[in-house]
């Protein structure tokens, strides 16, 4: 389930307002009179402000409020709708690469062995970033916390599920975890949703009671037109439903084009996850390389292009970042169907 939209915008409203001042007095006065002083933004405010001096004022947002605003990107995605199991970061733990097999045996007699494999790991959280650069004139509109709560939750849900389900994606070590579509079996599309579900069944070796599928909201809708008289997807649609009573998880990330999209069979089971505490900072005062392929680097200083100086620019600078990496014990635990196209020829 979502969170309520209003803790979001109530979070928002409260990052505007640190974004506009400069101290705390400030701030929870723009605040009362902005939004009232029994306001849920306006709390939020004065618990952010308490104790801190205009000398330490504004940096990191991370306040009453922050967490729950933030959090708000998690259910959206992939990994949230699909239940995966969640694991601390940074802490060994077991992945099953292989199920164990129980077997009978006559009285005195030795039990086999079983076949069953598990490998020790470890999950570091990496980043993912949404920096969004806006105008003080939009952040002082009365409908500015709504564009900023919506911006900033949907950068952070696409990316995260591009890299989740995308097969381009092999991984970056130490930047972005491989989807776990990258290394599994994959078959071609037939055209006929049937036989495509036959074969991928077929390589799929993980649990049918903890699977789903995943699927671009058009290839949800074309199935859904062109089998839901059949019985197949009576309760599918572009946002979710079941195709032969398999859940169906549908996101526009996963990859899709004019020649037939995504779907992927995996087993919730066979894959975790791990997360770390989301942060949002702000600024006015910083220059910032308005690309979406910036050649910055803090380690190996480089020249930047299309820098622009949020300052001069009357402009402030709302970064959000979340950590997450996740791991695929059995790569045959997730199956892709390419091509799919199930539209009138």
């Amino acid at each position: 389930m979502f969170l309520d939209r209003h803790t979001r915008v109530d979070f928002a409203r409260a990052a505007i307002v640190r974004a506009l001042t400069r101290d705390p007095t400030e701030a929870v006065a723009l605040a009362e009179s902005r939004f009232g002083r029994g306001a849920e933004a306006t709390r939020l405010i004065k618990a952010g402000v308490a104790g801190a001096t205009p000398e330490g004022y504004g940096g990191e947002l991370v306040q009453p409020g922050a967490l729950e605003f933030l959090a708000s990107w998690r259910p959206q995605t992939i990994i949230g709708r699909a239940g995966l199991r969640r694991v601390p970061a940074d802490v060994p733990i077991v992945a099953q690469a292989g199920m164990a097999t129980a077997y009978w045996t006559a009285a005195g007699r030795a039990t086999p062995v079983s076949s069953a494999a598990f490998e020790r790991e470890r999950l570091r959280p990496l980043r993912v970033s949404a920096l969004v650069v806006a105008s003080e004139e939009l952040l002082q509109a009365s409908d500015g916390e709504d564009v900023l709560a919506d911006d900033l939750t949907s950068a952070l849900v696409e990316a995260e599920d591009r890299a989740f389900v995308d097969p381009a994606n092999t991984g970056t070590p130490g930047e972005m975890p491989a989807s776990v579509t990258h290394d599994g079996p994959s078959i071609a599309s037939t055209g006929d949703l049937g036989v495509d579900l036959v074969e991928a069944s077929d390589d799929f070796d993980g649990q049918w009671s903890r699977a789903v599928i995943v699927a671009h909201p058009r290839t949800a809708l074309q199935i859904a037109l062109a089998e839901g008289g059949l019985g197949l997807a009576v309760a599918l649609g572009p946002r979710g439903g079941e195709l032969a009573t398999v859940p169906v998880i549908c996101s526009e990330a996963v990859p899709w084009d004019s020649n037939g999209g995504l779907i992927v069979l995996m087993d919730t089971s066979a894959i975790v996850y791990t997360d770390d505490a989301p942060s949002v900072s702000r600024s006015s005062i910083a220059s910032v390389e308005m690309a979406d392929n910036p050649t910055g680097h803090a380690g190996t200083p480089t020249g930047a292009t299309s820098v622009v100086n949020l300052y001069q620019s009357n402009s402030v600078g709302l970064l959000a970042t979340a950590r997450a990496n996740w791991l695929k014990a059995r790569p045959a635990s997730v199956v892709c169907i390419t091509g799919a196209n199930y539209g009138r020829s």
